[in-house]
C-alpha cells in the first residue's frame, strides 16, 4: 500500500506535528507499506503549505486534485465581540498578565471552557482556558518572546474591543457532584481553577495545588485569592511550589509529600483535575500513578477509566 503523510500543527509548540512522525517512522516499518513522497507538515492551517503537499502528492500518483490555495482558505465565522474592562501589565519579575473580557451580547461559558482568538485576522488561531469572572472572561497569559497570541493580548487596552470564539469544553467543568476536587496546575494552567473556585457555591471540597517559578507579585496575588476563598469555604486547602527559589520545589514534590491525601482522594471517588504543560501532566501522572500503586495496589489507569482524571493541557 503507497501512503503519504500530512502533519497539521504549529511551531509554537515544542513537538510540531509529533504524531505525524510518529505515525510516518511507523508505516516506514511495515513490509506492506510503501511511502509514495516524504512527509509534510503544515503549519498553523497555511493554506501554502498544504498545496505544497497536494502538489506533489498529485505529481506522484497522477490523480488530479485542486490546488488553488483560495479553494482551501476558510473564512472564520461565527466570532463574538469581547470588551477588554480590565488588563494588568507585565513586569520585571513577572511575564503573566491578567485580561478580563465582557461579551458583547448574550454568551454562555463556564471555567474550563475555551477562548479562540485570531491575532493575525487569519486563520491562525490560538486557544485559552477560560476562567469565568462574575459574567466576564478572565484569562491568564504568559508573554513570550515573538508569541504571536500571547503579544497580540498583551496590546490590548482597557476599552478594546476583539473578536473570538467561545469553545464549549464540558469534560473539564467542576464536578460538583463529586465528593472532593484537587487541582494540580502549573503556570497559566491556574487559569480555569481561578473560576472554578469562584463559582463554587455549592462549597465542594476543593484542594489547590499549583507550581510556579518565582515567589513574586503574582504568586502573592494567587494566595490573597486563596486566602478570600478559605474563608468562603469555596476553597479548602491550598499548596504552593516555587521552582526557582532557594529551596527549589515543583509541584510533584508536593503531591510526593502528601501521597496518603492524593491515595485516599482516588480510593474515595475524588476527582483529580490537571491544567498546564503537557510535560507537567506527564509527569504528575506518573507520580500518581506510582503512589496509586504502592497505597492503594491500583494504577492510575484504573481511576481514568472510572473518569476521575480530567485534564486540559497544552
Amino acid at each position: 500500500m503507497k501512503y503519504s503523510v500530512v502533519g497539521f500543527g504549529s511551531r509554537s509548540y515544542t513537538d510540531f506535528c509529533g504524531y505525524a512522525e510518529t505515525v510516518d517512522k511507523l508505516l516506514a516499518q511495515q513490509t506492506w507499506a510503501d511511502r509514495s513522497i516524504a512527509m509534510h507538515t503544515v503549519n498553523d492551517k497555511s493554506t501554502d503549505e498544504f498545496v505544497q503537499w497536494i502538489q506533489a502528492w498529485t505529481e506522484q500518483s497522477l490523480i488530479a486534485i485542486a490546488a488553488a490555495p483560495t479553494l482551501y482558505s476558510q473564512k472564520v465565522t461565527g466570532l463574538q465581540k469581547l470588551k477588554v474592562v480590565e488588563k494588568t501589565r507585565v513586569t520585571d519579575d513577572n511575564a503573566t498578565f491578567k485580561v478580563l473580557l465582557k461579551p458583547l451580547g448574550k454568551a454562555r461559558f463556564q471555567s474550563g471552557d475555551l477562548l479562540t482568538v485570531y491575532p493575525a485576522s487569519d486563520n491562525r488561531e490560538r486557544f485559552y482556558s477560560i476562567g469565568a469572572n462574575n459574567g466576564h472572561i478572565q484569562l491568564m497569559v504568559k508573554l513570550l518572546p515573538q508569541g504571536l497570541g500571547s503579544g497580540y493580548l498583551n496590546n490590548l487596552a482597557k476599552g478594546d474591543v476583539i473578536e473570538g470564539r467561545i469553545l464549549s469544553n464540558p469534560n473539564f467543568h467542576l464536578p460538583i457532584q463529586a465528593p472532593s476536587v484537587t487541582m494540580i496546575a502549573n503556570g497559566t494552567g491556574i487559569a480555569p481553577f481561578l473560576g472554578m473556585i469562584m463559582e463554587n457555591q455549592s462549597q465542594v471540597p476543593i484542594h489547590l495545588y499549583a507550581g510556579f517559578r518565582h515567589n513574586n507579585s503574582l504568586a502573592q496575588y494567587y494566595q490573597d485569592f486563596a486566602n478570600e476563598h478559605q474563608s468562603k469555604k469555596q476553597l479548602q486547602s491550598c499548596q504552593f511550589a516555587f521552582s526557582r527559589e532557594q529551596s527549589a520545589q515543583y509541584v510533584m514534590d508536593l503531591i510526593r509529600q502528601h501521597a496518603r491525601f492524593f491515595a485516599e482522594q482516588l480510593e474515595q471517588d475524588g476527582i483529580i483535575m490537571i491544567c498546564g504543560s503537557l510535560r507537567m501532566q506527564k509527569d504528575v501522572e506518573d507520580v500518581l500513578d506510582s503512589l496509586s500503586i504502592a497505597i492503594n495496589g491500583k494504577p492510575l489507569q484504573h481511576y481514568k477509566d472510572n473518569n476521575q482524571i480530567l485534564t486540559d493541557c497544552y
